[in-house]
């Protein structure tokens, strides 16, 4: 499994609908990277804004513009949507079996 969907219980308010549907997929060096550059942009590099910046990097909100998602953003989320994406993530994590890197 590469990635995993869901329904966040409470949601985000975007162009005044209210947004749920979630993908998460599985970390990479890349999202790794995005989330260090998430935590440079934000100015902190404290182990909550890694934490956020982790998730936010790879989370996918269905209707909200990926670079809406950050770890502003993820700071106004409530616990319970936090929650929600980090169980997913953990549950894809727990599942994942890296494959090698295929060079053509």
């Amino acid at each position: 499994m590469t990635e995993i969907t869901g329904t966040l219980p409470v949601g985000i308010e975007y162009n005044g609908a209210i947004l749920k549907d979630f993908t998460i997929t599985h970390t990479t060096a890349g999202t790794e990277m995005d989330a260090a550059d998430m935590c440079v942009n934000y100015g902190k590099n404290t182990n909550g804004a890694i934490v956020m910046a982790r998730l936010a990097a790879v989370t996918r909100i269905e209707g909200l513009p990926q670079e809406s998602l950050d770890i502003a953003l993820m700071r106004k989320m409530a616990p319970k949507d936090i929650d929600a994406l980090s169980d997913a993530k953990s549950e894809l994590d727990a599942s994942f079996t890296p494959l090698p890197v295929v060079v053509a």
